[in-house]
């Protein structure tokens, strides 16, 4: 390989089970995800109902 082949940044949760209950892909490598947005939507799966 010449150089690595990354083709976007993404953030990926899962719940205590293994399921996947948030993707968040971003287009373009040089852009961040919105972390943010990611924190809130870990936290509200530790919420009990």
């Amino acid at each position: 390989m010449d150089k690595p082949r990354l083709l976007a940044r993404s953030v990926i949760i899962l719940d205590k089970e293994g399921i996947v209950r948030y993707i968040q892909v971003v287009p373009e490598i040089k852009h961040l995800p919105d972390m943010e947005e990611a924190f809130s939507k870990a936290r509200s799966l530790t919420i009990q109902p």
